[in-house]
């Protein structure tokens, strides 16, 4: 059987009213969630981390941590006192379009990609996103099957203090393999950052949630109020040779329990390995699953991997 998957990442940082300043040779300073403040001239940076020389020697930093973000001048201060900020939020897109076609006894063809924005303040952090999958499966002598994946949030995180913060969010989900026409759900809660270092970083959130789901089935439409228990963990790993930046691992894991509802649960969990090959290029390696206890059919699970080339576009000058 043959396989062959496509995979293409798009990664855009803006930061001020510049866009691309993230080019190597760049002195930058920036200040993190977490209270550290660090100068160093830029190395390398993609949609997921940035690396910079400083005096205390080589960071690796992720953008998901980076609260503020200008360039350093010779005219300004490394610590003007009392100073604004010199540049505005920070905005990262990053577009990953995918396809993939599998040959054999039956014939599978899939199109997708995913949208994500964040906004990053030093006291607040708004992201967005959405992804989406469609399948056509082929089979001598059965009928063709269809099946598409639909996904959109929005979260924001206000930080209270230097690892705790407040959270809100929106989720919209649909999956025909579920028999799920339109699942959403609205809350917030709070949730902390127990682990945040150069290699590895754990956070956990706890959301108090209302959620309403409807079928493509005769099956009635449930309401109900339910938690939201997330746990992320990230891992960066050495660099392979002519790498610019580390491997890295994340993962997550997503439980929503009803509150009034013996089988109103759901489960879901995903993991990324991240092989950066050169300055522009890495291998991705994902998978991901979905359980969901009152799915009106026999099959309450639904699993998606994927295997593709990653590109990044260099950054403008």
């Amino acid at each position: 059987m043959k396989y062959l998957t496509c995979f293409v990442v798009i990664a855009i940082c803006l930061f001020g009213s510049t866009v691309g300043s993230c080019q190597e040779g760049l002195t930058v300073k920036l200040l993190t969630h977490d209270g550290k403040d660090i100068e160093g001239k830029v190395l390398s940076s993609n949609e997921d981390v940035i690396q910079l020389a400083a005096d205390t020697g080589t960071q690796i930093i992720n953008w998901r941590d980076v609260a503020v973000l200008m360039p350093v001048t010779q005219d300004v201060p490394p610590h003007p006192p009392d100073a604004e900020p010199a540049s505005a939020p920070q905005w990262v897109i990053s577009i990953q379009p995918k396809a993939s076609l599998t040959e054999g006894t039956q014939s599978q063809q899939t199109l997708g990609g995913q949208l994500a924005l964040r906004r990053s303040t030093e006291v607040q952090s708004l992201t967005a996103g959405f992804d989406a999958n469609n399948s056509l499966t082929t089979q001598k002598g059965t009928s063709s099957i269809r099946t598409h994946e639909y996904d959109g949030d929005i979260a924001d995180e206000l930080f209270v203090t230097d690892r705790s913060y407040l959270h809100g969010i929106g989720d919209g989900y649909h999956n025909s393999s579920l028999h799920l026409y339109l699942e959403q759900f609205y809350g917030g809660g709070a949730g902390r950052t127990f682990i945040s270092s150069q290699k590895d970083k754990l956070t956990m959130t706890t959301d108090l949630l209302f959620v309403t789901e409807h079928f493509t089935t005769t099956s009635p439409s449930e309401s109900f109020p339910a938690l939201r228990l997330n746990e992320s963990y990230a891992h960066s790993f050495g660099k392979l040779q002519g790498a610019k930046l580390p491997m890295t691992l994340s993962e997550t894991i997503t439980g929503l329990p009803s509150l009034n509802r013996a089988d109103g649960w759901q489960l879901r969990g995903g993991a990324t390995l991240s092989i950066p090959i050169s300055k522009l290029f890495s291998m991705s390696f994902g998978f991901s699953d979905d359980y969901m206890e009152n799915a009106p059919n026999a099959r309450k699970n639904y699993s998606s991997s994927s295997t593709g080339l990653n590109f990044s576009f260099p950054a403008s000058d």
